[in-house]
């Protein structure tokens, strides 16, 4: 465990010294765009591509625009075939719930996705799924940028600074389809009238 956390320092050391820029990695969301209903659960999936120059490490931070009223954040799942170090992976910190954490720049951040792997993750790979609650109708827009605190931006296994292009996604939380309100209400009158004949059953017995 003390060598390894030895490792983990020299590798951050290293990269602090050779901060060159490397070529450009991609991060993105999927889905691009999507509709969901008050109450549905929402799963973004976390996709990754350095196959131009594997990354060693690095973390960014996600920022949502109703986050905590359009959307509740609930957590985040490593995909099992990510090639990830636990010595480089963290969850992101919910920084609606608690905008003093370490790292958290206002309420609408999810602060420090972090992964990385000595030898290296190229792509493309799904990282893994983010998850909500859709708690009201509204617009969340899902932009990412590089994290500060605390894991830091993206090195690639040759030491460089990772140039990475971040595409997000946006999240609708809408009505039910008027269909879907149809058939409740079709449903509501079946039972009703179900309810009726029982009645009238009942009454000529």
């Amino acid at each position: 465990m003390k060598n390894k956390l030895m490792k983990v320092c020299a590798a951050f050391l290293i990269t602090g010294l050779m901060a060159v820029e490397a070529n450009a990695a991609s991060i993105w969301l999927v889905p691009d765009q999507a509709d969901y209903a008050v109450g549905d659960t929402v799963s973004v999936t976390v996709m990754v591509d350095a196959s131009d120059e594997p990354i060693l490490a690095g973390g960014f931070d996600t920022f949502i625009a109703g986050l905590g009223t359009v959307l509740g954040y609930t957590g985040f799942t490593f995909d099992a075939a990510f090639p990830t170090d636990p010595s480089f992976t963290s969850t992101p910190t919910d920084c609606s719930v608690d905008t003093t954490a370490i790292g958290c720049a206002g309420a609408d951040e999810l602060n420090s996705l972090a992964f990385g792997n000595f030898a290296g993750i190229g792509g493309p790979f799904t990282v893994g799924v983010m998850t909500f609650d859709a708690l009201a109708m509204g617009v969340a827009s899902l932009t990412m940028m590089d994290n500060d605190i605390p894991s830091g931006s993206f090195f690639s296994t040759a030491g460089n600074l990772m140039t990475i292009d971040y595409v997000g996604t946006e999240i609708r939380v809408v009505p039910l389809p008027a269909a879907v309100w149809l058939m409740l209400g079709g449903l509501g009158m079946l039972l009703g009238f179900g309810k009726k004949r029982r009645d009238l059953k009942m009454a000529a017995a």
